[in-house]
């Protein structure tokens, strides 16, 4: 078989693995007028996961809002693309120990909570998943018209979560993919309780 037949199909294969990796959710835009709408406020952070041999393949936490009668919820998740010839991952940022993504949601202001999580491992025919054994319940508010920094959240090689401040990191990455935002006033929110 022709070398560069090969070739293509294996770049082709790359890529479009590369295309099948989740990532947490990063509008395209937002412009001003959605973060001054009465009401609204935009949360801001990343997440990551512990570098190792293919640790998860899918990770992420669900986060509800808790003072209201109206329910609103959304999930951060990360996923590796399984449809390369190797697990791939699309990270925005590569340290030491964690790499991840930056998450950028326009939410209802007010007070929310993580109330659940989800660690998932394919090996083959093999799987396994955690998530809470009890009900789980980490709050935090969100400040109106107003950009919140909620933090890095982290799933470690112990499979639970650690929560990190990352500002210095995280701002200029979504800085530079939000110019048209004041970022001159971030709220920092990040939750009381650093790990679950």
């Amino acid at each position: 078989m022709n070398l560069r037949i090969i070739f293509s199909t294996l770049i082709s294969l790359f890529i479009c693995g590369c295309a099948m990796t989740g990532r947490p959710n990063l509008p395209v835009d937002i412009s001003s007028n959605d973060l001054n709408r009465d009401g609204y406020a935009l949360i801001v952070g990343s997440l990551s996961r512990r570098n190792a041999a293919a640790i998860y393949d899918r990770w992420g936490i669900n986060i509800r809002k808790v003072d209201s009668e109206k329910s609103f919820e959304f999930n951060i998740e990360g996923k590796a693309s399984t449809t390369a010839p190797f697990i791939a991952y699309d990270f925005d940022y590569r340290e030491s120990k964690y790499s991840g993504n930056i998450f950028a949601y326009l939410v209802p202001a007010g007070s929310y909570e993580i109330y659940n999580y989800t660690l998932f491992q394919t090996r083959g025919e093999f799987y396994r998943h955690w998530s809470p054994e009890d009900n789980l319940s980490i709050t935090f508010s969100v400040k109106e018209n107003s950009i919140n920094y909620i933090g890095e959240f982290a799933a470690t090689e112990n499979y639970d979560w650690m929560i990190f401040e990352n500002k210095n990191r995280d701002i200029p990455m979504l800085m530079k993919k939000y110019p048209n935002l004041d970022w001159s006033d971030v709220v920092t929110r990040i939750p009381d309780k650093r790990n679950f």
